[in-house]
């Protein structure tokens, strides 16, 4: 699977219910598929999430998990199976567990029971359909890299996943969180995408994190869980919403721009006209280039497409097959098999099929975002 396909989530906590609504309101527009929920979102609804669900929704898809702390006494068990319940009621697929304990009480036999203990919960978890996911944090009882591989060493395989916060495993020491990510491949079910710099939590690309090698790590392995910005800059929902998009779309862009990317015959997006069609195959919507859009054009006997301009780009136009007549500007060039056009930016053209067969042809642009007016009509 290709990370490009990943869901984008979000996660941010919010002071207020009004500030909350603002948040479950308008996190699609920013290309967001779900939320990963924090405590005081929804903590006060964990034994009735019927009231949760008519006060914040109806809209199960866009919970994508929920985020809980504890200890893994008696009493932190029977909070967590609480939050699995509600979980499983508004259909959210994850548990997040940021285990409550400060990582200098415990040592690794501490480390293995805990891993038997959630291995349990799990277990349950997963007949609901909810998986619980292990949050890695600073000064938690899984805080180091060695503790990470204690604790999944111990765990039953497949009852725990591992969700990797970029930011806090920098804050714990942990540098090398590509190898981690290649090491744990198998149980890395979740990300938290987040910076830090100076001391503190800050907006994505604005500390010192190199997240380059962290999405390539997550493109090698094949990760295809959650991709989720979580947002503690305090920068606001409007501002980090924003923010956090535009970084991981133009990390995703970048790591997309350095694959090579293959598109097999009639994988491409084909767009159908009165006067034939046009297969995109490649361009910055498909996301496998970051500078080019290419395509293949068929236009039939007997029939031309509109004349059209495009504003931001020059146009490369190849003959495969048949003869067209091509306008540009003022002048008209009848074209064969094997001949090439050079279209500048801006000037009105189109092209009409001259042979008895449909004429194809392929098309280039230097820009992956190609922009096109059509010229209209005299009434």
């Amino acid at each position: 699977m290709k990370l490009c396909e990943c869901p984008l989530q979000f996660s941010i906590p919010t002071g207020s219910d009004n500030e909350q609504r603002a948040l479950f309101a308008s996190f699609r527009q920013y290309g967001y598929s779900g939320l990963q929920l924090k405590g005081g979102q929804y903590a006060r609804y964990i034994d009735c999430p019927e009231k949760f669900i008519g006060e914040w929704g109806a809209d199960k898809a866009a919970f994508g998990g929920i985020i809980v702390g504890g200890g893994l006494d008696k009493e932190g068990i029977a909070s967590l199976r609480r939050a699995i319940e509600f979980a499983e009621a508004i259909k959210a697929a994850l548990v997040i567990f940021c285990h409550g304990r400060s990582r200098n009480t415990v040592n690794d036999d501490y480390i293995r029971e805990a891993a038997l203990i959630l291995s349990e919960m799990g277990l349950t978890a997963l007949k609901g359909g909810v998986k619980l996911s292990l949050h890695p944090h600073f000064d938690n009882p899984v805080m180091h890299r060695r503790d990470i591989d204690t604790f999944w060493s111990a765990a039953a395989p497949g009852t725990v996943g591992l969700t990797l916060d970029t930011a806090h495993m920098v804050k714990s020491g942990i540098r090398n969180i590509d190898q981690v990510i290649l090491d744990h491949k198998d149980v890395l079910d979740n990300t938290h995408i987040k910076d830090y710099g100076m001391g503190r939590f800050c907006a994505l690309g604005t500390g010192t994190i190199d997240f380059a090698p962290i999405f390539a790590a997550l493109e090698t392995v094949g990760y295809s869980g959650p991709l989720c910005a979580d947002e503690e800059s305090g920068d606001g929902v409007a501002t980090g919403l924003a923010l956090s998009s535009a970084f991981m779309c133009s990390q995703i862009d970048a790591l997309s721009a350095k694959s090579a990317q293959i598109q097999r015959r009639g994988q491409g997006l084909d767009i159908k006209f009165p006067w034939g069609h046009i297969e995109w195959l490649v361009s910055g919507a498909q996301k496998n280039s970051t500078v080019m859009t290419f395509g293949r054009v068929t236009i039939k006997s007997g029939q031309a497409n509109s004349v059209h301009r495009h504003p931001n780009c020059d146009e490369i136009l190849h003959v495969l097959k048949g003869r067209i007549l091509h306008l540009t500007g003022e002048q008209r060039f009848e074209m064969n098999v094997g001949d090439t056009i050079s279209i500048p930016r801006g000037v009105w053209h189109n092209a009409e099929t001259l042979s008895d067969v449909d004429a194809e042809m392929t098309i280039a642009f230097y820009t992956a975002d190609r922009q096109t007016e059509d010229r209209a009509e005299p009434s």
